[in-house]
Formats: C-alpha cells, structure tokens, sequence
C-alpha cells in the first residue's frame, strides 16, 4: 500500500480556547479513524506542528480539511513525500503540548533531501526522525 504524510505549522487563531483543542482532537480523531489517517498533533499554545500519514488520497482529503478550517491560518507545509511505513500507527490522533523550542528545532529540522547526490546529505539530521525519537521519549501524551 502506498502511503504519503505532510507535516506542516500553522498558527492558532488568537482566541483559541483549551476546549477548542479538545474539539479539533474530537473531530480529528472520528474523520481520521474513518479515513485510516494516523499522526500527531504538537501545541505551544500559539504554534501548531501536525504530522499526518496515510493513503495519498485520504491524506489529500484530510489536508483539504485542515486547510479550510477557522481556528488557525499561515499554514506551511514543512514536507509531503511518500513514505515506506506508518512512523505513528498507533493513534488516528494524539496530541502533545509542547515548549516553543521543541516545534522551532522541528520547523529548522531537514524534512527531506536537499542534495540527493551526495552521500554527505544522507548523514543530515532528520525531520522525521527527531519527530518520531521526540514522540518516543515523551511521557504522558494524549493518544486520541
């Protein structure tokens, strides 16, 4: 089965509220079952950090979705590309409240291959790896 993820930030719209993120959580975790998308959510309280993983199409689905919603804008993807497994398989949903520190080193992170050529890219750090070994360190998420 082929798969694609996009990680991308966006800014929280200025009023949001703690039972806003419990709504976005809600929502994201029914559409997210049904379509078969996993990933995870990190928060500092201004800042959004969203992975996203799945079918191409439902990931498609699921970007448009996030894309037309109210409750953040400035959306930039950091990375969309195919990839060879589920890295959060675990969760349709989880979230994490975060220190801005942990989403800025995830933003200047290299999501992908800038030089392909050369072998010395190859050693670069990595987005998704930093993202997976953070998530795996961390107590006390929220998986939704």
């Amino acid at each position: 089965m082929s798969l694609r993820a996009i990680v991308y930030t966006s800014k929280a719209q200025p009023m949001l509220k703690p039972f806003d993120l419990d709504e976005i959580l809600i929502e994201a975790m029914t559409r997210n079952q049904a379509e078969r998308v996993t990933g995870v959510l990190l928060y500092d309280g201004q800042t959004f950090l969203q992975y996203i993983e799945g079918a191409p199409d439902a990931i498609e689905r699921t970007y448009a979705r996030i894309c037309r919603s109210r409750r953040h804008r400035d959306i930039r993807v950091l990375w969309d590309a195919h990839v060879p497994e589920r890295y959060f398989f675990k969760w349709s949903m989880a979230c994490r409240n975060v220190d801005a520190s942990i989403i800025h080193t995830l933003e200047a992170a290299r999501w992908g291959r800038q030089y392909p050529h050369l072998a010395s890219d190859m050693q670069a750090p990595d987005g998704i790896a930093w993202l997976v070994d953070f998530w795996a360190d961390t107590p006390g998420h929220t998986a939704m």
